[in-house]
């Protein structure tokens, strides 16, 4: 009997409640909410630290950030620390990553991983982009998060993601593999090509959104807001920043609508991928997993991104499609 393959969509900084099991019914996410009917369904999953490296460091090892030291972004994950693609025992198992890792050295297959698909700084994705005629706007032929959130759909990251990931499923159909797709959206810059696919009469403020921080508010959130409100004054026709508050109400709607729509760019390629596994007869071959790195406050208690430990930022879906 064949053993199963397992497929992991890690988007960056996707919040809870943008699928309609809990509650984001007004998002366009028919593909995650299709898998959400058809999983179960962890209605309070948390990760270990709300930020990238720690996360996902414990979601590949199992182990706390405190003992793998990577307690904060750019810590290598270290090889005396093998993560579970590492502690397979059916070796048969052929294993890809694809987009963001930030456990240390993206630009080569590491861990255990055969396939390698990288996205940050020199990478496959910026050859990608020069081949296809766009111009770098940072040194050593690299692209900023900001000019990469200006392309079109077919250049877009998660397309490009979904191209590789359907050909890796062509190509391994006939074996056992495990195969992450580590989404950046819809992390920062919010901006891509859905900016206005949900109307702004539909995006729903957070209750915490306009209200101060009580003071039992710990003072390091107090700070980071402080911080966050001290950039309220950048030119407002340019795109928010990664801290950046102190915003009207209309304009904390137009940054989550563009934020709702880059969890539709990252759905269309879901469904693509999904798709794949449907044309090669592989559904229910294939354990299916969805999460997130960790959330985004998204102006809940007047704070954006992460970094803290409230719900908004902490609490992430996890949905597990397992065949029968």
């Amino acid at each position: 009997m064949r053993p199963p393959n397992l497929l992991v969509f890690l988007p960056d900084q996707q919040r809870t409640d943008t699928i309609a099991c809990y509650g984001g019914t007004k998002v366009h996410a028919p593909a995650l909410n299709k898998l959400a009917s058809e999983s179960v369904i962890f209605e309070r999953a948390y990760v270990t630290q709300p930020i990238c490296t720690p996360s996902r460091a414990s979601l590949l090892s199992g182990l706390w950030p405190h003992t793998t030291g990577c307690t904060r972004n750019s810590v290598p994950l270290e090889q005396r620390f093998p993560t579970f693609v590492e502690l397979l025992e059916n070796k048969e198992y052929h294993c890809a990553y694809m987009d963001k890792w930030h456990l240390g050295g993206d630009a080569s297959a590491q861990h255990g991983f055969r396939d390698w698909v990288s996205t940050e700084d020199v990478s496959d994705y910026s050859r990608f982009l020069i081949s296809r005629g766009i111009a770098p706007d940072r040194e050593n032929n690299m692209f900023s998060r900001r000019l990469i959130s200006t392309l079109s759909l077919e250049l877009s990251k998660p397309k490009f993601l979904e191209d590789h990931a359907c050909r890796f499923i062509e190509q391994h159909r006939r074996d056992p593999f495990v195969l992450f797709v580590a989404f950046v959206e819809p992390h920062t810059s919010y901006n891509g090509p859905f900016n206005e696919e949900h109307p702004l009469a539909e995006v729903d403020l957070d209750e915490t959104a306009l209200t101060p921080p009580a003071d039992q508010v710990p003072l390091r959130y107090r700070l980071i807001r402080e911080r966050q409100h001290a950039h309220a004054t950048l030119d407002r026709v340019r795109l928010p920043q990664l801290y950046y508050a102190g915003i009207t109400p209309e304009e904390y709607r137009g940054i989550k609508q563009r934020y709702l729509g880059l969890v539709t760019l990252v759905d269309r390629s879901i469904a693509a991928i999904l798709g794949s596994l449907e044309q090669f007869g592989l559904m229910d071959e294939t354990i299916i997993v969805h999460t997130s790195a960790h959330g985004d406050c998204l102006g809940a208690h007047q704070l954006f991104g992460k970094e803290v430990m409230f719900e908004e930022a902490a609490r992430v879906p996890y949905l597990i499609r397992i065949p029968g």
